[in-house]
């Protein structure tokens, strides 16, 4: 199924249908914000994931995917949406006591590490996970700084606003 992305954004952030996947096999479907869902719903574990829009459509994956089903489910997801070159991300939580983001990427399609760093803090600002000014992710083993805070969108609304800090 192709992802009905509604047309661009007009802003940065999370965009579209929510994606509920198999965290083993990356099998999912679409759930949109009035509960309708497209596609089959996948069978347990379970976990979710959500389209960021940073000039091209980015996926995060919530935590809960093990190491070894990191491809499998980025294939997944890239079936899904019907996009072959999808950058994927996958959340990693964060170590006890420390404030730091950890993700990693799927790496079979390359992008700019410090926008996919920047995706999973958009991820983590918008579900409110993280309510402070700067916030720090960990992607792939390089740690990225960014500015955090809330901005008018398009539409007039406040929007998250994440900036690569030292740009």
């Amino acid at each position: 199924m192709r992802v009905p992305y509604c047309g661009l954004p007009g802003s940065e952030g999370l965009f579209g249908p929510e994606i509920l996947l198999n965290t083993l096999s990356g099998a999912g479907c679409l759930r949109f914000e009035d509960g309708k869902v497209d596609g089959d719903v996948p069978q347990a574990p379970l976990t979710n994931a959500f389209f960021v829009w940073l000039g091209r459509p980015i996926v995060v994956v919530s935590e809960g995917v093990p190491d070894e089903a990191t491809r499998r489910v980025a294939d997944g997801l890239r079936k899904l949406a019907e996009e072959p070159d999808l950058p994927v991300v996958f959340s990693a939580g964060r170590l006890p006591g420390n404030n730091l983001l950890r993700a990693k990427s799927d790496q079979a399609v390359a992008y700019a590490p410090q926008e996919l760093a920047r995706a999973e803090a958009f991820a983590s600002v918008t579900a409110g996970w993280n309510e402070a000014d700067t916030l720090e992710v960990e992607l792939d083993g390089a740690v990225f700084a960014f500015r955090t805070g809330l901005q008018p969108d398009a539409e007039g609304r406040l929007a998250p606003s994440v900036t690569l800090v030292g740009k």
